[in-house]
C-alpha cells in the first residue's frame, strides 16, 4: 500500500503533481496568490512579495485557506523561495 503525502496545514492528502506541500484546496488557495501578486503590486506601487503576503494577513476579507497558506509561506523560508520563483515565472518577481 502506498503511503499518502500529507498537506502541512490540514493534514488532507497531498496533490501529487504540485511542488507545493498543500492538499488540493490550499493548492487553489496558492495559485491564487500567485495569479493576484501582479494586480496588488500595480495597485500598490512596487508591493514587495513579502509586503504582498504581510497585507493579505491583515486584510480581513482575505479567506482563511490564503491566510493558512501565507503563515506558512512567511514561516518556511523553502517555501518563499519557491513563491518567488513561481513569481519571477510569471515576470512579475520585484
Amino acid at each position: 500500500m502506498k503511503s499518502q503525502i500529507k498537506c502541512v496545514i490540514c493534514n488532507r492528502v497531498r496533490e501529487d503533481s504540485s511542488k507545493m506541500p498543500f492538499c488540493s484546496l490550499h493548492n487553489a488557495a496558492y495559485r491564487n496568490l500567485v495569479a493576484k501578486y501582479g494586480d496588488w503590486k500595480i495597485a500598490y506601487h512596487d508591493l514587495s512579495p513579502k509586503e504582498f503576503l504581510e497585507k493579505l494577513m491583515d486584510n480581513e476579507y482575505s479567506g482563511k485557506w490564503v491566510k493558512e497558506v501565507v503563515r506558512e509561506i512567511l514561516s518556511h523560508e523553502d517555501l518563499m523561495q519557491t513563491f518567488l520563483e513561481d513569481l519571477a515565472y510569471r515576470g512579475m518577481r520585484d
